[in-house]
């Protein structure tokens, strides 16, 4: 029996070394993690007047939380209103307001507190830009309907933010001016199916922009 027992203690000592290994190693991947995106984020700072340094940091980072992981990372560290800014600061770039659209469509994903973010950062806003400087390119508006729909699923506040930035308006014109785009169409009727979803001030909003019409012609 007292052998038993010291093989038991034995057996939990190792299995308790090897938590902690994994722990450890855990922990240090989520640093080295949050390192990086910190890297990104700061390089895109310092060089917002850069188009190439913004497009290749928003591929890394687009990469990196499309795994799932980083992403509440990247909003502790300013990454939203890094994007945010140069989606401002190079609104006439296609490939950089697609890829931003994809990386806030990945972050509001998450979670309420992670629209939450989303719509304090000003990330409505700048898709609703970003949609309204681009009518002639169907993949940045796409994409920007797609970050819309995600962004005001099942959330009230998100909801407003969207009626607030004429979302509604932008969405409508999109499907409008390309209702043989299936992907489009698919992502501009569940924005505003989303935001139909709130309040009665947002249904009304869908009324009052031809929201309504556009759904019934992309049928």
């Amino acid at each position: 029996a007292s052998i038993a027992g010291k093989e038991a203690e034995a057996a939990a000592a190792e299995a308790a070394e090897a938590a902690k290994v994994a722990e450890d190693g855990l922990a240090g991947k989520e640093a080295q993690q949050a390192a990086i995106l910190q890297g990104y984020v700061q390089a895109m700072r310092g060089n917002a007047d850069i188009a190439a340094v913004q497009e290749e940091s928003l591929i890394a980072l687009t990469n990196i939380i499309a795994k799932g992981s980083g992403i509440r990372t990247l909003v502790r560290t300013g990454g939203l209103d890094t994007i945010v800014l140069a989606m401002n600061v190079h609104l006439n770039t296609a490939d950089i307001q697609q890829r931003a659209a994809t990386a806030i469509a990945t972050v509001a994903a998450v979670g309420d507190d992670c629209r939450d973010a989303v719509v304090s950062a000003g990330c409505v806003q700048a898709l609703v830009d970003a949609s309204n400087r681009h009518p002639d390119l169907p993949g940045v508006l796409e994409r920007c309907c797609y970050a819309l729909s995600v962004i005001a699923a099942n959330n009230a506040a998100a909801q407003e933010a969207l009626i607030d930035a004429h979302a509604v308006t932008a969405i409508t014109r999109a499907l409008r001016l390309w209702p043989r785009r299936a992907n489009l169409v698919n992502k501009g009727v569940t924005a505003l199916a989303n935001v139909a979803s709130g309040s009665a001030a947002c249904k009304m909003a869908l009324v009052h922009t031809g929201g309504v019409g556009a759904v019934c012609e992309s049928m």
